[in-house]
């Protein structure tokens, strides 16, 4: 695996808008091209424009030196100027909007406490399920990879209930589960 290009070799390469979260190519000098009729080429087709396509699941992503790369991971390094170490995590939930009040850098399990509920989800609540066995509610939550349960209860307002009590005090967000 290569080493990713340095912050500044990124802000060689792209303008980050940090107010629209916008990424766009700058024109380069043709003599980083073979012939100067690739670098004329490249700079009318991508010059000043907007980099990175939006991928199925609504991430903005693009080809840097033969790589794939995120957009909030790339927009990220230039405005810090270090590559993330952990996850960078979408506080408003629109894995599209790489403003920067909107990314932070934080660990798997506290972007995990920020995520919307699950589209497999058919209770509509997170962490409750229906119990086949006893046609009642389980209530369950998961804390540091480790899924715990809250008991069963007859209907699923006692079970919405309890949930919501056990997220108390573990930092899960707001959105999260909405």
């Amino acid at each position: 695996m290569t080493e990713p290009p340095t912050p500044e070799q990124l802000r060689q390469l792209l303008r980050y808008e940090p107010d629209t979260g916008k990424l766009f190519w700058l024109p380069r000098p043709e003599s980083t091209f073979p012939a100067p009729r690739y670098g004329r080429s490249w700079n009318t087709k991508h010059g000043n424009r907007e980099a990175f396509a939006t991928t199925k699941k609504g991430y903005k992503q693009g080809v840097i030196y033969k790589t794939h790369y995120f957009a909030h991971r790339v927009a990220y390094a230039i405005y810090y100027g270090r590559w993330p170490d952990k996850t960078i995590d979408h506080i408003n939930g629109d894995s599209s909007d790489n403003r920067i009040i909107n990314l932070r850098c934080v660990s798997q399990s506290v972007n995990l406490r920020n995520q919307k509920r699950r589209s497999t989800n058919t209770s509509g609540h997170t962490g409750v399920c229906g119990c086949r066995r006893s046609g009642g509610w389980q209530a369950y939550i998961c804390i540091a990879g480790q899924r715990k349960s809250l008991g069963v209860y007859l209907n699923i307002e006692d079970a919405i209930a309890a949930r919501k009590a056990a997220e108390e005090g573990h930092g899960f967000t707001e959105r999260h589960g909405t």
